[in-house]
């Protein structure tokens, strides 16, 4: 059976080696604290950590990530096999954002203790420790790269996590086994799928509380990096940057806040960011959805197909006197601010024309951050608009409708709303579904 954990107990092997022949002397008065010698435990965990690695019967999926913080962190995923080949995927920038898998070579050698070697090129991986300039990395990176490892010691081992340490440059790598009927093109598809829908930089800040008063605001997290500096604080001269890489099970950064065990962040059934073991704190955006939704920078599209109940059959009716009146298609009102004149709007948009047609009204949001208040016009617009309420009245239906009914707004994205359900607060049946623009 497989030692775990043996490699804490090895590291630093080389040394002992060097000191054991200065301490001879004193076998004869105290026995060894160990039944061998640090070159034969040494020796025993290259040979189990082989044999660890390959024994993951779906390989290993490996959290990567390099020396610098401009980058956030790849997974790659790496079936091991006895005869010392490893077969290395990934779906990244490295790869052209395509799949792509290669084989190489690897070995456990001795070193500080034992050390995972990928000891032949791989065009996939050992980009990373390649020193050419990096055109999507800010200055020169010449004679540098990317600064990353291709040698990694084995800082603890385990069948259900493997952790490593960058030979040259000491980043903490985290390996965890696959699951055996994992396909590997479909997992890289659904941490992708999974990662645009945790963030969208159209909505920052968000706020992100490590516990304690621990509290910062957070921008640019679709990037990989979150930039954050304290609430409060001044984001010029205090933000700082935390790599980030995309789990199953939420986020793992490349390492822990300053004076805090937090590394990690949790996601739940709802879309929610959570720190597991600190009550209340976690990932959340720092305005009410509602808010958010009435943002001046945003427009929303309600469609045909994205109306329901009551919204469905005056939209309908829309679509047909689009038609029948105007002989176009009508394509979407569009729930928008209009800077020219101050005011929110509804644009009504058909086929056949660029011509903007706005409906002047108001958007109020409710202390309670979910409930939302609309007060468009039936008679106030721009040229266009007022042509739209004279030529189609079904229009003015659906706008009375839209008035008449408070509505209660739900997301599945919560740190990302890019889709927002508003629903009747009086029939859950009518309600819309709204897109950002």
């Amino acid at each position: 059976m497989i030692m775990k954990h043996i490699n804490k107990y090895i590291f630093g092997s080389a040394t002992l080696i060097v000191l054991a022949s200065a301490f001879s002397s004193c076998k004869n008065e105290e026995d060894d604290i160990f039944e061998s010698s640090a070159a034969e435990r040494l020796e025993q965990a290259k040979t189990e950590n082989h044999a660890l690695l390959c024994a993951a019967p779906n390989g290993w999926a490996m959290q990567y990530f390099a020396d610098n913080t401009d980058e956030g962190g790849y997974t790659f995923l790496m079936k091991f096999d006895k005869n010392t080949s490893v077969k290395i995927a990934a779906n990244n920038s490295l790869t052209g954002n395509v799949y792509k898998e290669e084989t190489s070579m690897f070995d456990v050698i001795a070193d500080y203790g034992p050390v995972l070697t990928f000891n032949s090129y791989n065009s996939i991986f050992h980009q990373l420790a390649d020193p050419y300039e990096v055109p999507s990395l800010p200055g020169d990176e010449s004679g540098y790269g990317h600064r990353g490892d291709y040698e990694f010691i084995i800082m603890d081992a385990t069948a259900d996590r493997i952790e490593l340490r960058g030979k040259k440059h000491g980043i903490d790598i985290v390996m965890t086994p696959l699951a055996e009927d994992a396909d590997w093109a479909t997992y890289f598809d659904e941490l992708k799928a999974k990662s645009r829908s945790l963030f969208n930089d159209k909505f920052d800040p968000l706020l992100l509380d490590l516990g304690n008063d621990n509290r910062f605001i957070v921008s640019k997290a679709s990037t990989g990096v979150f930039n954050m500096y304290p609430e409060g604080g001044d984001a010029i001269s205090q933000t700082t940057k935390h790599p980030y890489i995309v789990t199953p099970y939420g986020i793992r950064f490349k390492e822990k806040f300053e004076d805090t065990e937090v590394q990690e962040l949790l996601i739940d059934e709802d879309g929610l960011f959570y720190i597991e073991g600190i009550e209340g704190a976690g990932l959340r955006q720092s305005m009410a959805l509602n808010e958010l939704f009435i943002r001046k920078s945003f427009s929303w599209r309600i469609t045909v197909d994205n109306c329901h109940g009551a919204f469905a059959t005056a939209i309908k009716d829309i679509e047909t006197e689009t038609k029948d009146k105007l002989k176009r298609n009508f394509n979407s009102l569009d729930v928008t601010y209009y800077s020219n004149e101050s005011t929110y709007a509804l644009s009504f948009r058909n086929s056949g024309t660029s011509a903007a047609a706005y409906i002047y009204g108001n958007e109020t949001a409710d202390e309670d951050g979910v409930t939302v208040n609309f007060d468009f016009s039936t008679t106030e617009g721009n040229t266009n608009g007022k042509n739209r309420l004279r030529d189609i009245p079904a229009l003015t239906t659906f706008i009375n409708l839209l008035n008449s009914t408070q509505f209660v707004l739900s997301t599945d994205k919560p740190l990302a709303p890019t889709t927002i359900v508003l629903k009747s607060k009086t029939n859950e049946n009518d309600y819309i579904i709204v897109s950002l623009v």
